[in-house]
Formats: structure tokens, C-alpha cells, sequence
């Protein structure tokens, strides 16, 4: 019966192919604009033909329905995983403590400064602390002897004053040596006279791996130069470039896994963080963006992934497999089964395939049985008959 069945499409073929010159002129006459559309029709088998075909179906349903968008990735450092380690000084690098590929604890040096711009940073704190410490007791001594009628309170209101301008003075050289990154326990040495030499530490904000050295030892540097950078590989920034029209069904707080394609046994899954709605000028795409932990230091800023992501629709949908699908040109159909030997070919409209389904805009309801096995098949019975009407 399947032989005979393919027997009947082969004939059909080379009817259809073979009228060559025997095939009668078109007709001049204007066609029937209803007749240009896609067109449904009926396939009818015989009882023997459906059992040797045995077309396997599936019953679609208006439901909210999850499908999948694909989109190629990007891997980045987590926006609070980099940090780029600047000169806060002029200076020359004394030492350099952390190559490439090192690891760094947060607050560790990675190179060390001679300036004599922080030398006369460290001077200014030792004379503003020595100044404030001598006119405090000037003043604390004429209090007690305001108190005992032996100064005058005048005298004691100018010595007040002083120490306000000397106390300024050494809180500002304080911070001024915090803001060049010297920590409270080097200032300390600072006062208590506990240097050789003043060498201002540079550290690295961050915990992480050092990933770029910039500088020599010895090299001159300007105060806010690039000198290196630390990355902290514990989380990435997963960048996705979706097309506009897929962009529609993403939102933040759908859920991804990120893979690849020679590594396909290694993956990260999380949730979309933000979409930047804004086209991007370079690629045309907008992009979605999402930070995950890593998993054995992998994924690696740099490389290439594909996001899977998975949305859901606004609205309740229709969606069929792919396998249910057939194209004349652009229009697509179904067959949708109508009692045991007889099927319809509807014509349907796409809203988009994606993953091994399709969202059908319209020419579908709920309840409608679909064939999902033998559509070629299908496809071939129902040419036969339109040929065999014309």
C-alpha cells in the first residue's frame, strides 16, 4: 500500500512536469481575486491508505505558551568585578609586587610610588600634627590659668582659636594623604616618625587576578595614569544582541542558560537583569544583560556564547511543532484531521517560529487536531487532487 501510494505521487510528478508543449495557453481572462489567496482543501485517503500512513497528531490548545529565543552573547566582567588601578600621585614605580595572572587580595599592593610630591604630603601631616599638639597645650595652659585669675580670658579666646585652625590643618593633611589611598594604620607611622623613606602603596580595590600590567619599574607616572587592572572571575556580565522583533518577547526576569558551541557540557543559567531598549548603532540590536557566577572560572570575559532564553507569551497563544508545518512559497499550512481518512490543508499565519515550535497568529482554534508525522505525504495526496480538479 506505501508502494503504491508513492506509485500515485510519482505519476502525479510527471504529469505535472511533463505537459511541456501538450500544455494548453492560460486564459486571458482576469482571475477571481478570491482564487490569488491561500486556499484550503480537503485530503481524503481510503481506510487501507490512512492505516498504512498512520499520520500521528497533536490537539492545540489556547494557552500562555514558553518558547525560546536565541541570541548570540558576549561574556564581560561584572561592572563590580573590575577595577582599574590608576597612579593617585606623580611618581616613579619603585616596585611592582603583582604581574599578570597573579592573584591580589583586596586592599593589597600592586606597586609601589616614589614621589616627592607625597614626600612633602607626609611632611605637611608630621608639621600640622606637631603644630596642633603645641598649641593645644598652649591652650589647655591657659585655661587652667584663666581658672586660677592668672591669664586673661581675652588670651584664652585667641589660643581657642589658634588650635581650631591648627586642629583644620591637621585633619586636612589627613585626608589628604587618605585620598592618594595611604590607610589609617600608615598615617599613624607617619606621626609617630616610624619611615625611612615615604613610599606610597598602590592597591588593588578589588579581590581578583591582575590582568594587566601598564608600567615599568622605574617608569615616571602622572597622577590618575592607567597603571594595570584586576578582574575578580567569581562573576561575569553576560551582554545578549537580540533583533528588535525578538526583543518584543524578552523582558528582565526571563530565565537563560548561556552555553557553547564546542563546550556544549558546560553552561550557566540565571535571569535577565536589564534590556537596554535603545539600538545599537554597530550591531542594529538591542541588548539584554545578565551577571552570573561562574562555574570553575568559566564563562571567561571574551568569550562567545549562545543564549537560550525563555520567554512566554503576553497573551494566550495556538502553537504547533515545526514538524506540522508546510510552505507553498511564502504562505504556510496545516493539516488539520478531520475524521480517520480525511484531512483539511488550512492555510495559517506564522506570528514566528522559534526552537522546534511556531506561534500561530490565526487560521487556527483550540480543539483543532494537527498532523505531525507524515506532512510531506499529506502535502503530496493533496497536490494530486488539485490536479486531478484542474
Amino acid at each position: 500500500m506505501r508502494a503504491h501510494l508513492f506509485a500515485l505521487v510519482a505519476a502525479f510528478a510527471l504529469a505535472f512536469f511533463g505537459c511541456g508543449e501538450d500544455a494548453p495557453e492560460p486564459k486571458t481572462a482576469e482571475p477571481d481575486p478570491a482564487e490569488n489567496g491561500p486556499k484550503e482543501r480537503i485530503v481524503s485517503m481510503t481506510s487501507a491508505q490512512a492505516e498504512e500512513l498512520d499520520v500521528k497528531t497533536t490537539v492545540v490548545k489556547l494557552e500562555p505558551t514558553k518558547f525560546v529565543v536565541v541570541a548570540p552573547c558576549l561574556v564581560e566582567p561584572a561592572p563590580d568585578n573590575q577595577a582599574i588601578i590608576s597612579a593617585p600621585i606623580n611618581g616613579r614605580i619603585a616596585r611592582i609586587y603583582r604581574r599578570e595572572g597573579e592573584y591580589v587580595g583586596r586592599g593589597r599592593a600592586v606597586f609601589s610610588l616614589e614621589s616627592l610630591e607625597f614626600a612633602n604630603l607626609v611632611s605637611d601631616l608630621v608639621k600640622a600634627r606637631a603644630e596642633e599638639k603645641l598649641v593645644k597645650n598652649k591652650y589647655d595652659r591657659a585655661k587652667e590659668l584663666a581658672s586660677e585669675r592668672i591669664s586673661s580670658e581675652s588670651e584664652v579666646e585667641q589660643l581657642e582659636a589658634d588650635y581650631s585652625r591648627a586642629r583644620a590643618g591637621y585633619k586636612a593633611a589627613r585626608a589628604r594623604l587618605r585620598s592618594v589611598g595611604v590607610g589609617e594604620a600608615q598615617i599613624e607611622k607617619f606621626i609617630q616618625g616610624d619611615y625611612d623613606a615615604p613610599v606610597l602603596f598602590v592597591s588593588s580595590p578589588i579581590a581578583g587576578v591582575v590582568s594587566r600590567v601598564e608600567v615599568s619599574l622605574g617608569e615616571a607616572v602622572e597622577a590618575y595614569e592607567e597603571m594595570g587592572e584586576t578582574v575578580n572571575l567569581s562573576r561575569v556580565r553576560l551582554v545578549g544582541y537580540l533583533s528588535p522583533e525578538d526583543a518584543e518577547f524578552v523582558e528582565p526576569g526571563d530565565e537563560f542558560v548561556a552555553l557553547s558551541k564546542g563546550e556544549r557540557d558546560k553552561r550557566v543559567s540565571g535571569k535577565i537583569n536589564t534590556l537596554n531598549p535603545a539600538l545599537d548603532e554597530r550591531n542594529k540590536s538591542i541588548s539584554v544583560n545578565a551577571v552570573v557566577r561562574t562555574v570553575d572560572n568559566w564563562p571567561k570575559p571574551g568569550q562567545n556564547l549562545r543564549m537560550e532564553i525563555t520567554s512566554t507569551t503576553e497573551t494566550p497563544s495556538i502553537v504547533v511543532p515545526l514538524d506540522a508545518l508546510e510552505y507553498e512559497g511564502e504562505d504556510a499550512y496545516v493539516f488539520v484531521k478531520k475524521d480517520s481518512v480525511t484531512y483539511r490543508k488550512i492555510p495559517i499565519v506564522v506570528a514566528r517560529e522559534t526552537g522546534d515550535k511556531a506561534i500561530v497568529a490565526s487560521g487556527l482554534v483550540e480543539g483543532d487536531e494537527v498532523a505531525v508525522s507524515n506532512v510531506f505525504d499529506l502535502k503530496a495526496m493533496s497536490k494530486y487532487s488539485e490536479f486531478a480538479e484542474d
